[in-house]
């Protein structure tokens, strides 16, 4: 019987992003390939470590995939970096090796609030200002 474990870690080197609505994916820093689900045979048992917005996100898009997850956190869901943030993203905010994934990031947040049905979810003008030389 196979389990997959996934673990998070916020300081990974690398990061796999594949959807139903938006299906790429990018590789781990240095070229290394990264896997698709669909590489192999999705298993029959999968836990999450930890109950963070990224294990959220995996248990949801696996559920999608017709896997039923089961999350592991030691305290409660969203307990620590999670639930303590306001929500706030701006489109602009990624640079260099994260830009790609915050463009992403910015539009699947306003395709889940479609998808779930969000009534929270809305669309604010955003102002970055950073110090310049003298």
């Amino acid at each position: 019987r196979a389990v997959l474990l996934i673990s998070l870690c916020v300081s990974a080197t690398g990061f796999l992003f594949t959807t139903p609505h938006n299906p790429r994916s990018i590789s781990l820093r240095g070229g290394t390939s990264s896997l698709h689900m669909s590489d192999a045979k999705t298993p029959k048992k999968v836990v999450i470590c930890g109950g963070g917005i990224q294990s959220a996100a995996i248990a949801y898009y696996l559920s999608l995939r017709g896997v039923a997850p089961t999350i592991i956190e030691r305290s409660e869901i969203a307990c620590a970096a999670s639930g303590k943030a306001g929500g706030f993203m701006a489109r602009g905010w990624g640079n260099g090796d994260t830009a790609e994934f915050h463009e992403v990031s910015f539009d699947l947040h306003e395709q889940l609030s479609r998808d779930l049905k969000l009534k929270g979810y809305r669309k604010l003008p955003t102002l970055s200002v950073s110090a310049g030389s003298r």
